[in-house]
């Protein structure tokens, strides 16, 4: 293993991760290399520019005892991408920021970029630039900013009453991928397997999110990063609207329910709060949910599933067969006890 310093330091490591980097010269004037990058506007001048940033720090959103770096990688690339789907944006340049402790390797380096880049490579994603740090508290951190286009956005604050509720595939399963690891309950192979891929190698629904713009029927839109209870509430609050959520009709899937099972846990408790699903949560007219769920099923091969319903009464409530209960709880909060953490 090569220590950074034996490279040369920060701008050899620039520098490597620099000749690694491919751009589109048709996008980007000038990319990695520079104190800043430039970027062309879009071309169709009806079009927006969408920005979003997040950070993913060691041992709140990922253990390196867990995880591997190519997975680290993929992990903070994902949860940008998703932010962009929330909104039905193109996801066009990224710039990524590391603060690194003083032993990490440049083999280590190498692999998260490689976790990056395949997700950046898929959807033809620039990287343009940065900054590398050291870690004085020797938490790995990473920030990622991605710069998007949109000439029709879909917000949070469009749902009315009536509207139905509805989320893209299975909530719950990077939770209790995550119990899986941390814990190592008895289930059957396969199951493990399932979970702990879901925590470790999470999928985003930019494609699915594309797919429902073109309908142009989505009222309003979020990805589920904190667990379907605060997606449900941000929608909520940005929509001055409240909302029922059935309990029964969250999905789920039977690796995610035998797991929930053998270690005690309600199943849907753990969809409504378990979070990084990467899942969409939106709504859309009763009368437009069955040409949804089946041009995403035709287009994308993803499920999509009515779980409850907008109202004009400024709460959420879930109903558990015939037992009402106003929801009170949100899902993952840095700054408060979570169900799932890496910390426990």
């Amino acid at each position: 293993m090569t220590k950074i310093s034996q490279i040369g330091g920060e701008q050899a490591l620039i520098k490597r991760i620099q000749k690694a980097i491919k751009t589109s010269k048709d996008e980007v004037i000038l990319g990695i290399g520079d104190d800043a990058a430039i970027i062309k506007p879009p071309k169709n001048k009806n079009k927006n520019i969408a920005i979003t940033t997040d950070m993913l720090v060691e041992n709140n959103h990922f253990s390196l005892s867990t995880h591997t770096a190519e997975q680290i990688g993929k992990k903070s690339a994902v949860a940008n991408i998703s932010d962009m789907a929330a909104i039905a944006a193109t996801p066009k340049h990224m710039l990524i920021s590391l603060a690194i402790p003083k032993d990490t390797t440049v083999e280590f380096i190498d692999r998260l970029y490689k976790g990056i880049t395949k997700e950046t490579g898929k959807h033809n994603i620039n990287i343009i630039g940065g900054d590398i740090t050291g870690s004085p508290s020797g938490a790995l951190t990473i920030n990622i900013v991605i710069l998007g286009e949109t000439s029709k956005e879909i917000r949070r604050s469009g749902a009315k009453p009536g509207d139905c509720l509805m989320v893209t595939g299975d909530l719950g399963k990077s939770a209790a991928g995550l119990h899986t690891l941390q814990h190592n309950p008895k289930t059957s192979k396969k199951t493990a397997e399932i979970l702990k891929k879901a925590h470790l190698e999470p999928s985003h629904r930019l494609k699915e999110s594309q797919t429902l713009k073109k309908l142009n029927c989505i009222t309003s839109m979020n990805d589920i990063s904190d667990g379907l209870a605060t997606e449900t509430k941000e929608i909520c609050e940005a929509s001055k609207v409240g909302a029922i959520i059935y309990k029964q009709k969250i999905p789920t899937t039977h690796a995610t329910d035998e797991l929930l099972k053998a270690i005690k846990k309600d199943t849907k408790e753990t969809a409504l709060y378990g979070g990084e699903d990467f899942e969409l949560l939106f709504t859309a007219k009763k009368q437009d949910t069955k040409k949804i769920i089946d041009t995403l099923k035709k287009h994308t091969g993803t499920t999509a599933t009515i779980i409850g319903k907008i109202t004009k009464e400024k709460q959420i409530y879930l109903i558990d067969k015939t037992k009402k209960t106003r929801l009170k709880k949100t899902g993952y909060d840095h700054f408060k006890e979570n169900p799932f953490d890496y910390k426990k």
